[in-house]
């Protein structure tokens, strides 16, 4: 057994000295040593050995089924190529407003229930996936009229599904009798875990609405009060018009909506967040109905009827609220739905000064939301592949590239267990998680744009609520420097930077590689920029804001990182100046 076992190690050691750190055979053979050692030890345990080996067949075939998955997520029209095609698939028509639907088609199902089978490891093969996906086009090609565009979109899928389905049971079989795979595909994105997360519309429903208008009737609670002045308003004529807010518009039908309007909320989650006292004050929620009637009024001409019902609704609710808090109802309310008039006296307190812990931590929270609750205008949570670090197991090469992971989970236990002490601490973990995305994953790559549009969103929800404002407020004070004068003295200290030995490192990052003498630079590298351009855009104040300059240095040092090998020179000095 000891013999065997050298020999396997030996071959393993040789084929590592041999080929260089990151090639495909270097991570193969990383990979056959972490299995090799399971198997000893299963063998010494007196198990067999197959069963810890069974487990790479498993991961083999989910990142098979993700690839099946992700071709029809990312299938695009050929005449349109930003119209992607899932849309319309992703959820099942509403019941409510589309009863004849399940009246029609006796086995419903949609790409939200498929990727929760593919996340909770149900699919056993590849074409128990395809029969799900085939299922879903056949039941729009019944239902939907042909010649419709959901009916062609069907179509389309169902032909691409069936394609992929061959090339991945092909690709799947080939790699078992290989016994090898390579640890860096060409896509690294879940999309599963985005699309299971998803929320059917009826959820937002007015299922438990009744019972809370019962808690309503009576109270002297100020918050019931404005929610039920506003949800119960009718004009002059008797009409009621609160109707349509009390549900988001459709994301099938209406999916420009969620472009256009980056804050959705409905009377419906106001309401529950009235019942699960998420207000502090009644202030709070009137910014929040504030926001409501804004967002009709954004996304609707100004002379349609839902623009004018908006409007008028809005006017009332400013005067509701002013005449609630000129009657003393500034103050904070319960936690849970109105309880009976006679306590209210006892459980309504005035609102005390926060403790400024508390604030940070609220700042904080508002921060990690905005990231991850954070999703495109086709319903897709980009957050769910930074919630976990890569498995070493699945990724070693990772771990050599990247010196300091981090992901969500990290950074949300971080904020639990009050570790930051200022909002700047969060926003440097958040950029570093964004920034070793980038420098694995494969520019132009989805993952890697996910990264940079996360990092943009964090950015504006920080100048939002006065993170940044603050801190340039704090420099102002201290000493006025003008923004250029700020980045001429990070370029200056990159470029003058040397090490221990006296070397200047920032001499290679000066001028762009030779495109005669690397022709393969600008295949890999698709946004190419030196310091000399970053100190000529200096010169011409191109700047607008500190981040950006940060943008276009991290750029150089991550161009460098990601075509050099990790063992190179110029990687390590790529790092250092990082």
């Amino acid at each position: 057994m000891d013999d065997l076992k050298a020999d396997f190690e030996l071959m393993v050691s040789n084929t590592k000295l041999y080929y260089k750190r990151g090639s495909p055979e270097y991570r193969d053979a990383q990979e056959l040593e972490n299995l090799l050692g399971k198997a000893v030890g299963s063998v010494m345990a007196g198990e067999d050995p197959s069963q810890t080996l069974g487990d790479r067949e498993d991961s083999d075939l989910g990142e098979f089924l993700e690839e099946l998955f992700g071709a029809i997520m990312t299938a695009a029209d050929s005449t349109e190529p930003s119209r992607l095609l899932n849309i319309v698939f992703q959820l099942l028509p509403s019941r409510k407003r589309y009863p004849e639907y399940y009246e029609h088609i006796s086995d419903p199902m949609d790409l939200k229930t498929v990727a929760e089978k593919i996340q909770k490891g149900e699919y056993k093969e590849i074409p128990e996936l395809e029969k799900d996906l085939q299922l879903i086009f056949s039941n729009a090609r019944s239902f939907n009229e042909p010649g419709s565009q959901i009916y062609k979109d069907a179509g389309v899928l169902s032909k691409l599904a069936k394609s992929r389905t061959a090339d991945c049971v092909a690709s799947l079989v080939a790699r078992q009798a290989r016994g090898s795979r390579s640890s860096r595909r060409q896509s690294r994105q879940v999309y599963s875990q985005g699309i299971a997360a998803l929320q059917y519309e009826d959820s937002e429903s007015e299922s438990d609405e009744d019972s809370d208008l019962e808690d309503m009737d009576g109270s002297t609670d100020p918050m019931w009060k404005l929610y039920s002045a506003v949800r119960n308003f009718t004009t002059e004529r008797g009409v009621e018009i609160a109707e349509v807010f009390l549900s988001l518009p459709s994301k099938r039908e209406l999916p420009d909506y969620y472009q256009t309007i980056t804050q959705p909320i409905s009377l419906n989650q106001i309401r529950r967040k009235i019942r699960n006292g998420e207000y502090p004050t009644l202030q709070h929620l009137g910014e929040d109905l504030e926001i409501m009637f804004n967002n009709c009024k954004t996304y609707n001409r100004q002379d349609s009827k839902l623009w004018k019902d908006g409007n008028k609704l809005q006017k009332f609710f400013n005067t509701k609220l002013e005449e609630l808090l000129e009657g003393g109802d500034e103050i904070s309310a319960p936690a849970t739905p109105a309880p009976a008039p006679e306590k209210m006296e006892v459980d309504v307190k005035k609102a005390s000064p926060k403790d400024p812990k508390d604030q940070l931590k609220k700042k904080l929270k508002i921060l990690f939301n905005s990231i991850y609750h954070w999703a495109n205008s086709d319903g897709i949570q980009p957050i769910g592949v930074f919630l976990e670090i890569p498995s070493r197991k699945d990724y070693p090469d990772y771990y050599d590239i990247i010196t300091e992971p981090i992901d969500m989970n990290m950074i949300e236990q971080r904020i639990k267990s009050n570790q930051y002490k200022g909002e700047e601490e969060l926003l440097a973990d958040c950029k570093l998680m964004f920034s070793n995305c980038r420098l694995y994953n494969e520019e132009g790559s989805g993952i890697y744009e996910d990264a940079n549009i996360l990092e943009r969103i964090l950015l504006a929800k920080a100048r939002e609520i006065g993170v940044l404002a603050g801190d340039r407020m704090k420099q102002i004070k201290r000493k006025t420097i003008s923004l250029q004068q700020k980045v001429k003295t990070l370029y200056d200290t990159l470029k003058d930077y040397r090490d221990a030995k006296g070397r200047q490192l920032s001499l290679i990052f000066l001028k762009l590689p030779s495109k005669h003498e690397y022709p393969d630079y600008y295949d890999i590298i698709k946004r190419p920029i030196d310091l000399e351009k970053i100190s000529s855009k200096i010169r011409n104040n191109m700047y607008e804001t500190m981040e950006d300059a940060v943008a276009d240095f991290t750029l150089v040092f991550d161009n460098a990182a990601k075509y050099n090998e990790p063992d190179s020179q110029i990687y390590k000095d790529a790092q250092t100046l990082a």
